[in-house]
């Protein structure tokens, strides 16, 4: 006869909720190659004290943000999660019966990734160079430590603030440029690309290559070498000797070596 009422061993439930533990970020492990808003936490748990008296076949651990993931045991990584965002998490067990409670929460975790790509600006051309402006994006959790463009044809580079100068270029050839952005998880996906611009030489031309024949006005018309006044009258003649009229005078100045002598009407 059966035993009524007694505790039936063979009786199999749903587990009991796991035990939640913290949260580790990926990207901040230095997992390079995680594209911006594409985070993962690598999520801890215990398994419950109680299985159901079946075996767990699955744990499921779910971002308070929605993003959820499916392991065989801990630690689980969640993926898909926005870059800069703070979830928590929780854990659930299954077994062939069912499903557990949902666990408590997990602490936040701050998500990071790589940068957000930056927007492209406009590229203009100098001697040998070119400079090029953009728009930095969002960190992705992590300080922005470098900004680098890249030219194509060449893959020339520079680095920095915007602007930024790429150097060695030739001149004469057509180039366009991306820039991308490095923290600490790694780079960003390259922006779109800039204009074509080509760089030129710089056509020095000082202006007295075009004037080779400048002087100074003094030597074009200097009067007092040109038409001296004290020779526009006919020289007068006195015993032999030529004198001359000072300019506007009806008579002549007779000299001696310089000293005055006299005058005498013409």
């Amino acid at each position: 006869m059966p035993i009524v009422g007694g505790f039936h061993s063979s009786r199999r439930l749903a587990p009991n909720a796991p035990i939640i533990g913290v949260g580790t970020d990926s990207g901040a492990a230095g997992a390079n190659g995680l594209a911006f808003n594409n985070g993962t936490v690598s999520v801890a748990f215990t398994p419950p004290a109680y299985d159901g008296g079946l075996p767990i076949t699955s744990y499921t651990v779910t971002a308070s943000t929605g993003q959820s993931k499916i392991g065989a045991g801990s630690p689980i990584s969640v993926t898909g999660l926005s870059s800069s965002s703070s979830p928590t998490f929780t854990a659930v067990a299954t077994n062939s019966i069912g499903t557990s409670p949902i666990s408590a929460s997990s602490p936040q975790v701050t998500v990071t990734t790589v940068p957000e790509a930056p927007t492209i600006g406009t590229a203009s051309a100098g001697d040998s160079s070119a400079s090029l402006t953009y728009t930095a994006g969002a960190t992705g959790g992590k300080a922005i430590t470098t900004f680098t463009a890249t030219s194509t044809p060449g893959s020339f580079t520079g680095t920095g603030t915007s602007p930024i100068t790429i150097s060695s270029l030739s001149n004469g050839t057509a180039y366009t440029f991306v820039v991308k952005a490095t923290n600490a998880n790694g780079d960003s996906v390259n922006s779109q690309p800039s204009n074509s611009t080509s760089p030129v030489a710089p056509y020095y031309n000082p202006p007295v290559y075009y004037n080779p024949y400048y002087n100074p006005p003094v030597y074009y018309n200097p009067p007092v070498y040109y038409n001296p006044p004290v020779y526009s009258n006919p020289p007068c003649v006195f015993n032999g000797t030529f004198y001359y009229r000072p300019c506007g005078s009806n008579v002549c100045v007779y000299t001696n070596c310089g000293v005055f002598v006299g005058y005498t009407s013409t």
